[in-house]
């Protein structure tokens, strides 16, 4: 799952366990950091992203028979589900993906064919740009994956995804991890004007489930890791819309 949301966070998200996986977003700021980048080598059940400061929403990766509702809150910029390989946007923004190269794979509940496999040469999601995609002032991100390998080009960090050409330019937010074993997120314009938060090295584990959150609240950039608060940082960002896709897998220039 993916799920993009735009708000605050200085409270603890909901507990991550295997028969009731929620998301709970609040308040939260963050900042950028600039590398070399490339496509990830993951399996990815839920993904999602929201852009109010102070908001709770609770979305449940569980419920199969709920792959083809949509949820009412303001403050969604989307949410996919990649039940059964669906990527439609189920946020209302009608940010629906595109699959190039994408495979189905058993999810963290151990179902069949219920998560997104990305091979991390030729796989990849895209999404054409919005106007919701390019939230202003405060944002989370919220990716639930299982890495299984690591980007073999030039550089050590993995996307998992990313709106923007590069971390050189404008309106970019993006979560991934590297070859060092360490999670990062980022919010705001290049590598000097925005929020990037990363955790200490050696917390990664190939074929394991993780659920990674970002969150930045117009100063504060924090950074959970399966909803332990990893790091933060105090920097504001700026942030100037771009008109770049949002792209699951990759980022841009790969």
């Amino acid at each position: 799952m993916f799920n993009l949301i735009n708000p605050a966070a200085n409270k603890n998200y909901a507990n991550f366990n295997a028969t009731n996986f929620k998301q709970t977003h609040m308040k939260s700021k963050t900042k950028t950091i600039a590398a070399l980048i490339g496509i990830a080598v993951l399996s990815m059940q839920f993904i999602s992203c929201t852009k109010q400061a102070d908001v709770t929403t609770s979305l449940n990766a569980d419920d199969v028979s709920n792959s083809t509702t949509t949820i009412s809150n303001a403050n969604l910029v989307a949410w996919y589900k990649f039940t059964r390989g669906n990527t439609a946007d189920y946020s209302g923004n009608n940010n629906h993906l595109t699959a190039f190269n994408v495979t189905l794979d058993t999810d963290y509940m151990s179902r069949p064919k219920n998560a997104c496999y990305f091979n991390g040469f030729s796989s990849y999601m895209q999404a054409p740009n919005s106007s919701s995609l390019n939230p202003t002032s405060k944002i989370s991100l919220v990716a639930l994956f299982k890495p299984k390998g690591y980007y073999t080009g030039p550089g050590v960090q993995s996307r998992i995804l990313m709106k923007g050409t590069d971390d050189q330019t404008n309106g970019d937010y993006f979560l991934g991890y590297n070859n060092t074993g360490d999670f990062y997120g980022t919010y705001g314009d290049g590598q000097f004007q925005s929020n990037g938060v990363g955790s200490p090295q050696n917390l990664l584990n190939l074929n394991t489930w993780y659920k990674l959150v970002y969150t930045y609240d117009g100063r504060v950039g924090k950074l959970y890791l399966n909803d332990v608060l990893v790091n933060k940082l105090v920097s504001t960002a700026t942030f100037t819309p771009n008109s770049d896709p949002l792209n699951i897998g990759k980022n841009r220039k790969t």
